[in-house]
């Protein structure tokens, strides 16, 4: 019932999870893995595997990461823990976390790095009763979170937007104030940070249109408009913290070409056509400007690193 996509195929809805598939295409590739606790439902799965209930899970998993090196695995237990979508708990949510990095070294996987990632999401409001949990004007609000600099390899981020101009709702910080938080965090712990999830949420690079995540409204724009006001500002976030940030995973996919994160014209979740939000399509190669532009960027030697953190 447990590690699904990594021992057995996985399906999300979203296309199918299959870790051999995936290892066999990218041969000494690093492999990055979103562990989810699965919160959001009657049982805290966080607190029990603090509390050593799921041990033989860890244990298999331990062994399998293991046995992939000299492959490296960049290992993000309870992904976006900040996220109000997880309903994870600070303190639950540590004990796990620190539980798995711990047990990954007893079992000797010294190829996997553990990355603490925070879905640095500006809006609190939409928890509720909740809403103090993912509240980033909290001053304690990171610390809040970490599970400790022993266990923590890589801190993480998830960077979907820059502005606000996705939404139709106010905060009080943006998100590109929250991400920044989690860089100054990052160079103040001096660990390295990974854009462990990103894209332009809403914007569509094959039709060439844009709409708020809450509905689906699209309106036209130019390639021009989509790289100016996502693309090129996400490059110079990283290039102004080139100090810091490390390592970048861009999800490059049609998104609403699968079931899980199709939203039909005006839909709104949590209706059945649209489930998930207004996510659009990702591919940089759907467009032959957005792709120039990109492979421009890409390419250019002084974006790289030549150094291992």
């Amino acid at each position: 019932k447990t590690l699904k996509g990594i021992l057995n195929v996985g399906n999300w809805n979203s296309g199918e999870v299959s870790f051999e598939k995936t290892l066999a295409q990218t041969s000494g590739a690093a492999v990055a893995i979103g562990l989810a606790f699965d919160a959001c439902n009657q049982v805290d799965h966080a607190s029990l595997i603090a509390a050593r209930q799921y041990d033989e899970t860890i244990k298999t998993l331990a062994k399998y990461l293991k046995s992939l090196a000299p492959r490296k695995v960049l290992l993000r237990a309870g992904y976006e823990f900040d996220g109000l979508w997880n309903c994870y708990d600070p303190e639950s949510y540590k004990g796990a976390f620190r539980h798995i990095a711990l047990s990954m070294k007893h079992y000797g996987a010294d190829n996997v790095a553990m990355v603490w990632q925070s879905a640095a999401w500006p809006a609190p409001q939409f928890a509720g009763k909740c809403a103090h949990l993912y509240d980033h004007t909290d001053p304690a609000h990171i610390e809040k979170w970490y599970p400790g600099d022993d266990v923590v390899d890589w801190i993480s981020i998830s960077s979907f937007y820059r502005d606000l101009a996705p939404f139709n709702f106010e905060t009080q910080l943006s998100p590109a104030e929250t991400q920044q938080l989690y860089v100054d965090f990052a160079r103040k712990k001096q660990k390295p940070l990974m854009i462990s999830e990103a894209a332009p949420q809403g914007y569509r690079t094959g039709a060439l249109t844009k709409s708020f995540i809450g509905i689906n409204d699209a309106k036209a724009v130019t390639a021009e408009y989509i790289w100016q006001n996502w693309y090129q500002p996400f490059f110079e976030f990283i290039r102004e913290n080139k100090d810091v940030i490390r390592a970048v995973a861009y999800i490059n996919t049609h998104w609403e070409s699968q079931p899980r994160w199709y939203c039909a014209p005006n839909a709104a979740p949590p209706a059945k056509e649209c489930p998930e939000g207004n996510w659009g399509d990702s591919r940089v190669q759907a467009n032959p400007y957005i792709k120039q532009k990109w492979l421009e960027q890409v390419n250019d030697k002084s974006f790289w690193r030549q150094t291992n953190p």
